[in-house]
């Protein structure tokens, strides 16, 4: 699981991302995307693969991607 922030008060941004690979009660495997602002509900997205390999390479891809726009770990 992937829990990174992006925080710039001077452009009135405050946002989390969350990504976690998981199993389904189906044998299949959900990338589970939550994303918004802190105190908000947020989006949630679900993906299902057939394979965890597929899964976790999703899930790599995603975390990539929001590093390079500016996200940290926390």
């Amino acid at each position: 699981m992937a829990d990174l922030t992006r925080t710039d008060p001077t452009r009135n941004i405050d946002r989390f991302y969350v990504v976690q690979v998981m199993p389904s009660l189906f044998g299949d495997w959900t990338v589970l995307r939550e994303w918004g602002r802190p105190g908000s509900p947020g989006t949630l997205r679900l993906s299902s693969y057939e394979r965890r390999n597929d899964a976790e390479i999703t899930q790599q891809h995603t975390i990539k991607r929001r590093l390079q726009r500016g996200y940290t770990a926390i």
